[in-house]
């Protein structure tokens, strides 16, 4: 009984001592497949045994999770990295993205469920990914094209503006929706008829919305993008935007003139001032500020 007691001691130990040598804590990714950011050019670092991104990819793939250093006021020097490269190894990961804020779980450190104001706060995270199969991309690019065709077919009246259909089918993506003929195909009838039926005048009205955000700072830059529905009010020269569906708070206050828009945008907790233009389908508007640690620059587009 003593040498058994004494095995089953030591094996606890033993991982007990596995545990505290390990400094990456990973946080398994369960929530909808999302239409995660996917950008035009991006750099890698390849001098590691995966690569290492600091901004979003060039190309598809799903998140599988993240890993922090249990040290949340630890630089993330070269040997960091590699624990966090070995962990994504170990997850079968392909890559990691290096990113900044807060963890509050992957959609929070993304921007994709939570106020942007995270990004505030000096936590680093790596997200682990693997990139998408051929077949995987074929078998989606065509059960998208037969979502469209068959939505059209049936709701002729409300999908002929292009862009604004595109682009609510993305908020639906980037929601985790899963495209079908069904519950998918209703909720963009509602979103499509909301924002159609809502026009009041050159402005007035629902708008679907995108906002891309980049942060930077001394020695580093992260972004994030987000989607959502805003309410915007024209009267006597004064524009007004609020946001009404959304992960965070967007507004924005200033006036119209001729085609130019002149106020501030607000994300979140943070407030730069802007400027764009508008016409009767769509809104764009940009602005950079000034942050605690850095700079911010943030693009809006509206569409209906």
């Amino acid at each position: 009984m003593k040498t058994r007691f004494s095995q089953l001691l030591s094996v606890s130990l033993l991982g007990l001592m596995i545990t505290a040598c390990s400094p990456m804590r990973f946080s398994q990714y369960s929530g909808s497949r999302r239409l995660w950011p996917v950008v035009l050019e991006s750099m890698a670092e390849t001098s590691f045994s995966l690569p290492v991104y600091r901004s979003w990819p060039d190309k598809p793939y799903d998140i599988i999770g993240s890993v922090r250093f249990e040290d949340p006021n630890q630089s993330w020097d070269d040997g960091v990295i590699r624990d966090a490269v070995s962990e994504a190894k170990k997850r079968r990961g392909n890559a990691i993205i290096i990113r900044y804020g807060s963890e509050f779980g992957v959609g929070g450190t993304i921007g994709a469920a939570d106020d942007p104001s995270v990004w505030i706060q000096n936590q680093i995270t790596a997200l682990v990914i693997r990139w998408k199969a051929k077949e995987v991309l074929d078998a989606e690019a065509s059960a998208l094209q037969g979502f469209k065709e068959t939505f059209r077919a049936r709701h002729p009246d409300i999908s002929q503006n292009g862009a604004l259909f595109d682009s609510a089918i993305e908020y639906l993506q980037w929601q985790g929706v899963n495209l079908d003929p069904g519950a998918a195909a209703e909720k963009l009838s509602q979103i499509l008829r909301e924002i159609q039926s809502s026009k009041d005048a050159e402005f007035n009205g629902k708008w679907l919305y995108r906002c891309q955000v980049r942060r930077s700072r001394l020695t580093s830059s992260s972004g994030d993008s987000f989607r959502g529905i805003g309410l915007v009010t024209l009267k006597e020269g004064a524009l007004t935007i609020v946001s009404t569906q959304g992960p965070a708070e967007v507004t924005f206050s200033g006036s119209f003139d001729k085609g130019r828009l002149t106020g501030k945008m607000g994300i979140g907790a943070t407030s730069i001032n802007c400027d764009g233009v508008g016409s009767k389908e769509k809104i764009s508007l940009s602005g950079q500020g000034q942050v605690a640690d850095g700079t911010i620059q943030a693009n809006l587009v509206f569409l209906r």
